[in-house]
C-alpha cells in the first residue's frame, strides 16, 4: 500500500473529530447488505501499514485468513469499530486511524509505535448475528 491520498476522505468518526479517516477504493454494489449492526460478527480482510512510512505489521490478506470480530463491543481498537460500522458488504475502503483511535501513547510494540497514525486497507466481507453463547440465551432461546 502506498501513500494514501485522504483529500476524498470522509470522517467516519461518531465524534466528527477527524479520528477516523475513510477513503473509498471500491464501493459496494447496489442493494448490499450493511452497514453491520453493533454486536454483530463482522468477516473482513485487511492490510495495516503504519502511516509514517508504509511499513506492513499486519495482514489478514497475507495469511490467506479472514478476521471476524463483533462490532461495536470494543474487541478491536476503536477505529475499527467505528469505521467498520459505516461500511457495505462488499466495499473497499482505507481507513486512516489517528492515534487515539488505535494504539495511543503505548502503541503494539514492537510493530506499532506510539503515537501512530494508522493505514489500514480494509474489505468487509459480510457480517451476521452474532450466535448467542449459552449464558446468554433466555431459558426460551435454550
Amino acid at each position: 500500500m502506498t501513500e494514501v491520498d485522504t483529500s476524498k476522505a470522509i470522517d467516519v468518526s461518531i465524534s466528527q473529530d477527524g479520528g477516523v479517516l475513510k477513503t473509498i477504493l471500491k464501493p459496494a454494489e447496489e442493494g448490499a447488505l450493511g452497514p453491520p449492526p453493533n454486536g454483530y460478527e463482522v468477516t473482513a480482510h485487511y492490510t495495516g501499514t503504519l502511516a509514517s512510512d508504509g511499513t506492513k505489521f499486519d495482514s489478514s490478506v497475507d495469511r490467506g485468513q479472514p478476521f471476524k470480530f463483533t462490532i461495536g463491543q470494543g474487541q478491536v481498537i476503536r477505529g475499527w469499530d467505528e469505521g467498520f460500522a459505516s461500511m457495505k458488504v462488499g466495499e473497499k475502503a482505507i481507513l486512516t486511524i489517528r492515534s487515539d483511535y488505535g494504539y495511543g501513547e503505548s502503541g503494539s510494540p514492537p510493530k506499532i509505535p506510539g503515537n501512530a497514525t494508522l493505514n489500514f486497507e480494509v474489505e468487509l466481507l459480510g457480517f451476521k448475528e452474532k450466535e448467542k453463547q449459552m449464558w446468554e440465551m433466555s431459558p426460551e432461546e435454550r
